[in-house]
């Protein structure tokens, strides 16, 4: 009975997804194809580039109040299962706010605009943070400092799917750090303020970035899984091999 109704749940958030999205498609169409009989011909031509932001901007907000209707705020070290009501409404809500949230993301790079929307779902961000085209699921349990820059397709997550069960476990990224373009910040992880996290670098679960005090400009961590850098290494190198 179970199974049939987990069944029928994913079903109708299938068909909700597929509305959604084919609203966001072809309602600027039918905005623009209804407005030029009431509108001048001009007037439609400049709100048309509008049409499509305007409509993810409204996913986005349908996201936003679905996530805290159905799923509230999200709790670390709460097991769920894969076919549990909580994880296909999760499932529904990410896929409903990717696309829209990464053509806003790209649209207003480094924006407060971006944060304020962050903000809306829950992550704990500051304002004077740099946000790029960065992904970031389980939102409440995300926390990132004052001057945090998070570059192009970064990922922030604070779930493992370990034995068909998602566990979840706080995020900390410190003051002033850094990750870069195409890196992996995984749940558990602590960033010392001042921490530079390379690109495509994997800062693995729950790891501790540290701030050298002894070092202050040997704090740039590196690899799949991310470890720290010495200057001294980096000077022998020779520049042509970067």
């Amino acid at each position: 009975y179970q199974r049939r109704v987990h069944g029928v749940l994913e079903i109708i958030f299938l068909v909700i997804f597929a509305c959604c999205y084919v609203i966001s498609l072809v309602g600027p169409i039918l905005v623009i194809f209804y407005a030029t009989k009431f509108l001048h011909k001009f007037i439609v031509l400049a709100i048309s580039p509008f049409l499509f932001p305007i409509m993810q901007l409204i996913l986005i907000l349908i996201t936003t109040l679905l996530k805290w209707c159905f799923l509230g705020k999200i709790k670390q070290d709460k097991a769920h299962h894969h076919a549990s009501i909580h994880m296909i409404f999760m499932n529904l809500i990410y896929h409903l706010y990717q696309p829209p949230m990464k053509y806003i993301s790209h649209l207003c790079q480094g924006t407060w605009f971006v944060i304020a929307i962050w903000r809306a779902l829950g992550v704990n961000i500051k304002w004077s943070a740099y946000v790029g085209g960065v992904h970031i699921t389980d939102w409440d349990l995300i926390n990132i400092g004052e001057g945090v820059v998070l570059e192009d397709d970064s990922v922030v997550q604070a779930h493992t799917a370990e034995n068909m069960v998602m566990r979840r476990t706080e995020v900390k990224i410190g003051d002033r750090c850094c990750v870069g373009v195409g890196s992996v910040v995984l749940p558990g992880v602590v960033m010392d303020d001042g921490i530079q996290l390379g690109d495509l670098s994997l800062a693995m679960r729950g790891e501790y970035f540290r701030f050298q005090q002894d070092a202050p400009n040997n704090n740039l961590w590196e690899g799949s899984p991310a470890s720290i850098q010495s200057q001294e290494i980096l000077k022998q190198v020779p520049s042509e091999q970067f």
